[in-house]
């Protein structure tokens, strides 16, 4: 874990385990800002007017391509009471790189399986 600046935002944290990077931003949320190989694409859209912006309720979190599928996670930003008050959100994520082409079957038959065995794993 590294404390990093990213997208304008100087407090964030970064997450990486050499192959994949995480990077959440503590000025807003706490909020996933980046997502993705180390080095490479970010799999979550940046909207350059929100970038280093904090405050407000409405947030995007979307990305999709000619390679990519879109996916989005939001949660409601909320006050947690000071008096011993939480909030939990988990979500597993599982990243794989497959070459599939655009039939659907294509995608069933190489994606489907890694995504059972990662359900299986309890990933």
């Amino acid at each position: 874990m590294e404390k990093v600046s990213y997208g304008g935002w100087p407090n964030c944290i970064k997450l990486s385990n050499g192959q994949t990077e995480l990077i959440a931003t503590t000025d807003v949320g706490p909020r996933i800002m980046r997502f993705g190989y180390a080095g490479g694409q970010n799999l979550l859209k940046e909207y350059k007017d929100q970038m280093s912006k904090t405050g407000g309720d409405t947030w995007t979190e979307t990305f999709t391509n000619a390679d990519m599928l879109e996916f989005e996670t939001l949660g409601p930003l909320v006050k947690i009471p000071a008096d011993g008050g939480k909030v939990e959100y988990v979500e597993r994520w599982a990243l794989f790189k497959v070459k599939v082409g655009e039939d659907e079957s294509e995608i069933d038959k190489k994606v489907l399986p890694l995504v059972k065995k990662t359900i299986k794993a309890g990933i």
